[in-house]
């Protein structure tokens, strides 16, 4: 006889305004070589904005780059208990816009992130994203809801990281060139990222979500 299954649907909320943030983005610019503003320290940090976004940016000046942009999503997991066998772990997201201006075949994924806090994000966290992807299923242009949700399935390295009774970070990051540090070919003045709505905004709705389909 197969062992039941259950369903469990947790919901990323805004906390009071000063306590939790469960989701924010990190960035490093500007006007930097490839090197410099992929592997340095966050210079940018907000867990208030009505929108999160992963990019990557050029600069003007030849060869150098405006910005790098990473999120973290911080879901209270501590109704997990330990006996649990997680089965399928999917995280959506519901995104706004895409856009791939460099032009660079941006793709968008899911990666294990240590963050300093796990109630809210700041700048140190930038250089705290790990490159293995958590998702066998990344998004691209083409496949990239910019009106609704997309989900990513977590893959076994992703469901390992549901942090049973406890706060689970998930990081989201541009996965063509930031993720596997391949540089891409240099446009004046160009963005190619994603954007999706923050737990911020007041559409409850909208926010990210994990769908988690587990056995006792």
């Amino acid at each position: 006889m197969l062992p039941a299954l259950y369903l469990m649907v947790l919901k990323a909320q805004e906390s009071t305004p000063g306590t939790v943030e469960v989701d924010g983005h990190v960035a490093r610019g500007i006007d930097l070589g490839w090197i410099d503003i992929h592997d340095g320290v966050g210079t940018y940090a907000s867990g208030s904005d009505l929108a999160l976004t992963a990019y990557v940016r050029t600069y003007y000046n030849p060869n150098k780059w405006r910005g790098i942009q990473r999120t973290i999503h911080l879901f209270d997991t501590t109704a997990i208990l330990a006996n649990w066998h997680l089965v399928k772990v999917t995280l959506s997201i519901y995104g706004t816009g895409s856009y791939d201006d460099i032009p660079m075949s941006p793709t968008l994924n899911v990666f294990e992130v240590n963050p300093a806090n796990l109630d809210k994000v700041v700048m140190a966290d930038y250089d705290k994203f790990e490159a293995y992807p958590l998702s066998n299923y990344p998004h691209t242009i083409a496949s990239y809801n910019t009106s609704g949700f997309n989900d990513f399935v977590l893959n076994a390295a992703g469901r390992s990281r549901i942090v049973k009774g406890g706060i689970t970070p998930l990081g989201l990051r541009e996965a063509t060139a930031d993720a596997p540090n391949i540089e891409p070919v240099w446009s004046d003045s160009n963005a190619s990222g994603f954007d999706w709505v923050s737990s911020f905004d007041s559409d409850s709705s909208k926010h990210a979500y994990l769908t988690i389909v587990y056995t006792k």
